[in-house]
């Protein structure tokens, strides 16, 4: 029986959920490691589970994807312990583990994760829903911070069609979905890529006023509270933040001997 090891974050984890469900009708013995490649302590956390599985269940075939997998393919293809190195795009599609259990087929690995991703809409099975689940409105990132190399693996941004995603809740909601997570790569950047102006806020609002997801007004509700509570403890904190400047500034002055009104 297959089974799918995930690393990382919220969306990755909601991706090898979709795996799970992909291998759910096949008899394979095989191992799926979703990687991840946020830092290198991660991935020496994901090198170290390959050896430990392949120690323990020798016979399991291992195949590795998600991002690791998206940024140094060769690296882990060379790992003996690896069978099959799957990328970040095909590892969503039915027809990459259709292939990958047919020897005579061979899954290409796409390398260039920024030319033209033909994105799967992530989509759970209405048998595989939980109360709550997560909703992924778009992949990739247009950010290059110095210290992040996760664009590398997932692409530059692009949104999901926001009819789709209405539509998506919608039907999870009608199968018993109470609470929808909205998840992806950088979700801020949510609509930038779209040719009229539409962004996150406008989807929440959409969801909101477009579908029967439950208990909306106990949340905004209880956001509201909560955002009054913040509120009100900012205000403290502001003014002990400038007491504790003012005194700062008043010893600083003294100690460079500068002569000031103060």
């Amino acid at each position: 029986m297959s089974k799918v090891v995930n690393f990382g974050c919220r969306l990755n984890n909601f991706e090898g959920k979709k795996i799970e469900e992909l291998l759910a009708n096949n008899n394979e013995n095989m191992v799926v490691i979703n990687s991840c490649a946020v830092t290198n302590e991660t991935e020496r956390q994901v090198r170290q589970t390959i050896r430990k599985i392949k120690k323990e269940y020798p016979d399991k075939k291992i195949v590795m994807t998600g991002c690791a997998a998206q940024i140094s393919p060769d690296k882990y293809s060379s790992m003996t312990e690896v069978d099959k190195v799957i990328d970040n795009i095909s590892k969503l599609k039915s027809e990459t583990w259709t292939s990958l259990l047919d020897e005579e087929l061979e899954v290409d690995f796409k390398e260039d994760i920024f030319d033209s991703p033909q994105d799967i809409r992530p989509s759970l099975d209405n048998k595989n829903l939980n109360i709550r689940e997560s909703l992924v409105i778009q992949q990739g990132c247009n950010h290059r911070c110095t210290f992040c190399i996760i664009p590398f693996g997932r692409g530059n941004n692009r949104s999901f069609d926001p009819f789709y995603l209405i539509d998506e809740v919608e039907r999870v909601v009608e199968n018993g979905v109470k609470e929808i997570v909205l998840t992806g790569v950088d979700i801020s950047d949510y609509g930038s890529d779209f040719d009229h102006k539409y962004n996150m806020s406008n989807l929440i609002l959409d969801i909101l006023d477009k579908t029967k997801l439950q208990r909306q007004e106990d949340i905004i509700r209880k956001m509201y509270f909560n955002l009054l509570i913040v509120v009100k403890k900012l205000e403290k904190i502001f003014h002990l933040v400038q007491i504790l400047l003012q005194d700062f500034l008043r010893k600083r002055i003294r100690c460079l001997k500068i002569h000031t009104n103060y």
